[in-house]
């Protein structure tokens, strides 16, 4: 009796697997994400909205936090100065930034030396940024500007693809493909 059990066990598994036999089995993979800092040192040049056509030259740091769906966030600290009627310090600036790794919004907060403290809204692209700063003791405090700098996009780190034990991904379908038993 225990003979036939066992017997019609494997008659069944082998009709199962003839079944099957010409279909691969395949399962949807779990991914996990990735996060990257980017820590970049940053030149400009700088436009000031009625103050002229000679720039001023910008300088910073800026530190974010890239996902791999794209987010970014992080903080930026730059100065700015005239160079070409002599040197003059001009704005001493933080920011906050959040976005994705093509365009990012920016608040601030900083230091006019000629005017005193302000506050300021911006948005960040590719080697560019518009923003405007409100001067907090200025007569005219509404300042708008735009700055040409190195700072490209941001590289988005890659997902990594997670497979069962005996699959594998098939970037094709997408799918985790029965590739064999594991042998231990």
């Amino acid at each position: 009796m225990k003979i036939n059990k066992l017997f019609l066990i494997l008659l069944l598994g082998f009709v199962s697997v003839a079944a099957n036999a010409g279909e691969i089995m395949t399962v949807v993979p779990s991914y996990t994400s990735d996060t990257d800092t980017d820590d970049s040192v940053y030149a400009g040049l700088k436009w000031t909205l009625n103050k002229g056509t000679k720039p001023e030259v910008v300088v910073g740091y800026r530190h974010a936090r890239v996902k791999s769906n794209g987010d970014v966030d992080g903080g930026d600290l730059s100065f700015s100065f005239t160079l070409l009627d002599g040197f003059k310090p001009g704005k001493i600036r933080t920011k906050y930034f959040d976005g994705k790794e093509k365009a990012q919004g920016e608040v601030s907060v900083g230091y006019d030396f000629a005017n005193g403290l302000f506050v300021g809204a911006g948005a960040k692209a590719p080697y560019s940024n518009l923003g405007v700063d409100y001067l907090l003791s200025a007569d005219n405090p509404w300042e708008a500007y735009f700055i040409l700098d190195t700072l490209k996009e941001y590289d988005v780190p890659r997902k990594d693809v997670n497979c069962p034990e005996g699959y594998a991904f098939n970037s094709g379908t997408g799918l985790c493909e029965f590739s064999g038993f594991m042998v231990r």
